[in-house]
């Protein structure tokens, strides 16, 4: 049971519950004029205080975030599995849950501030509330998504954003967590429903895997014949570096070689110069020959009409005499220069064949052994195609690793596929659940309301409200008719557990008024029956006054009446800017 709101500024308004239907009432005054709005009176801020209490997370952008706040201190004082006590919880200090109890034997292992102020930690706080709320235990909240003490309180605690359906607690809430989260307050295998969840994201993950593969082109077939061909490649490159006879000297031998095919080159350059100069003084002695005769001399100059006297032609038998003897010494000269040239070439042609030997020999020592840089090519090139094997040998693992676990998994699946519809088909607390649903929807509109939990694509629960017809305000009520259930089912089946229903004037928004009223006297008479409280907040002019039973005194359950006459009728009996005034935000509260 929850007993006292208080906080620790003498202007907010204490709020004290009762057992039962508890009304936080927001009151337009006659001073307050026609434009004021009882918005800002604190209903929201009410609940979020309520929920900071049992251990929301507390952000930036929290409600409660801002700074006229900033030294303030919410305290509730509750009675929780037969232990009483005030938990105290500061807006500047979120993470202390400091402990004032009213009962011997507090099952906490309080800490100490300096000034003997005790505390436990937040997480033990939720730690705490899950396990005595909902006998959630800590173990089964390792897992993620996991139901814990905080995602469980949603639906019995809910905030704005947690009103467009039943099954939805929070803003962008992942699909997962309502399947496990609502499994577990319908008594259903939620359990499985997570691990049937995890094999599917498994399955996911591989198929994922394996359509990447397919999309680069890399199926396993592929792979397989670019393996062989790799092997094949590996084993030629194996074989040629076992044969590879490595030269330490080989590069010293092969620059040898170098410079004696440069010899070669510059020899025989030289062998056809001299060659060339052997020729011409060889024509050089013919010519000489064929020009010692004095008659080819007297022709010549008779052919350009001279004629010689007798004493003109003994001159020319002089001259021939001597130019037989200048004749005789250039073929003299010349002929030992043929012959030296004739030796020259003999040397050059002996220099040749030395250096053709030598290179011979080099080049039949370099075409036995190889290079160590060529060696080191050779087994630098092996170790990239053993990279690649390996690499296409991993590729081939991994989509074959993946189809077997699909295959693996899929057994699994079926398995908990088969258990989930075995629940749903006899599960006794369903069943119930079904009926109280129908009868608090058929309570209200005289029409039945089908809860149905059925098995969405994939086997999982599938939760829906079905009807002949519907509206905004139809489905507030689908929201205040499955809550309702659940408080009543929670009181039954865990009566040392929560014992509270909390709603915002949200809830009731677009109602028809006589609905209204029927909801209201439902909670009133099903809180005394199951001995919880239900508590919500409401616009006066949302009260259906004129529609309530003649014995239903809506006033002896107003817990407190917040007015907009001035801002000291509001909750906090300030005026405060929040991050939640400009931009509505809501976390996962876990």
């Amino acid at each position: 049971m929850l007993y006292k709101l208080s906080a620790n500024h003498s202007t907010f308004k204490p709020i004290v519950f009762n057992r039962g239907l508890n009304i936080v009432l927001a009151e337009k005054t006659s001073k307050s004029g026609e434009k004021a709005s009882r918005n800002a009176l604190g209903k929201t801020t009410f609940i979020e205080i309520l929920d900071f209490c049992l251990g929301s997370d507390f952000s930036k952008n929290s409600k409660l975030n801002a700074l006229e706040l900033k030294d303030w201190a919410f305290s509730l004082e509750l009675e929780l599995n037969s232990y009483h006590f005030e938990v105290t919880r500061y807006i500047d200090n979120p993470k202390r849950i400091f402990i004032h109890s009213f009962c011997k034997n507090i099952p906490f292992d309080l800490k100490q501030q300096k000034d003997q102020s005790a505390y436990i930690d937040i997480g033990e706080w939720k730690e705490f509330l899950g396990e005595n709320l909902f006998n959630i235990k800590n173990i089964e909240t390792k897992k993620a998504f996991s139901p814990t003490g905080r995602t469980v309180l949603g639906y019995f605690l809910r905030k704005s954003g947690a009103y467009t359906d039943p099954f939805t607690t929070f803003k962008n809430q992942k699909a997962v967590q309502k399947q496990t989260n609502n499994a577990f307050v319908l008594n259903l295998l939620w359990g499985k429903s997570l691990e049937l969840h995890n094999f599917q994201e498994e399955t996911d993950k591989h198929k994922n895997l394996i359509s990447f593969f397919k999309s680069q082109g890399q199926t396993i077939g592929k792979l397989n014949s670019q393996m062989v061909i790799l092997s094949d490649e590996i084993n030629k490159l194996r074989k040629n570096i076992q044969e590879f006879n490595v030269l330490p000297e080989y590069r010293e031998i092969q620059d040898a070689a170098n410079i004696l095919t440069k010899n070669l080159q510059s020899l025989n350059n030289q062998k056809i110069f001299i060659k060339k100069k052997l020729s011409e003084y060889q024509s050089i002695i013919i010519e000489e020959n064929n020009n010692n005769d004095i008659n080819a001399i007297s022709k010549m100059y008779k052919e350009v009409q001279i004629s010689f006297s007798e004493n003109v032609t003994r001159t020319l038998k002089e001259v021939q005499n001597f130019n037989k003897i200048i004749i005789q010494n250039r073929k003299e000269f010349l002929q030992n220069e043929v012959k030296q040239i004739e030796i020259d070439i003999k040397e050059i042609d002996a220099q040749i064949e030395k250096y053709v030997n030598e290179r011979a020999e080099k080049m039949k020592i370099l075409s036995a052994h190889g290079a160590l840089d060529e060696y080191s090519l050779l087994q630098d090139n092996l170790s990239k195609k053993l990279a690649q094997l390996e690499e296409v040998k991993s590729d081939i693992k991994k989509q074959q690793d993946a189809e077997d676990q699909i295959y693996k998994i899929k057994s699994q699946k079926d398995l908990i596929k088969h258990e989930i519809n075995q629940d749903i088909n006899i599960n006794e607390y369903l069943k119930e659940e079904i009926s109280i649903f129908n009868k608090n929807s058929m309570f209200l509109y005289d029409m039945y309301a089908n809860l149905i939990v059925d098995t969405d694509r994939y086997g999982n629960y599938k939760f829906n409200i079905s009807r002949e017809k519907t509206s905004e305000g139809i489905e507030r009520m689908d929201i205040f008719c499955y809550d309702l259930m659940l408080i009543e089912m929670f009181r039954k089946n865990l009566p040392q557990g929560i014992d509270f229903l909390i709603h915002d004037s949200t809830l009731y928004d677009a109602v028809d008024s006589r609905q209204r009223a029927k909801a209201i006297e439902l909670a009133a008479k099903k809180a005394i029956d199951c001995n919880f409280q239900y508590i919500f907040t409401l616009n006066s002019d949302q009260l259906p006054v004129m529609d309530f039973s003649e014995d239903f005194k809506y006033t002896n359950y107003v817990v407190r009446s917040l007015t907009d006459a001035n801002v000291s009728g509001s909750l906090l009996g300030i005026t405060f800017s929040s991050p939640g005034d400009n931009e509505e935000k809501e976390s996962t509260d876990i």
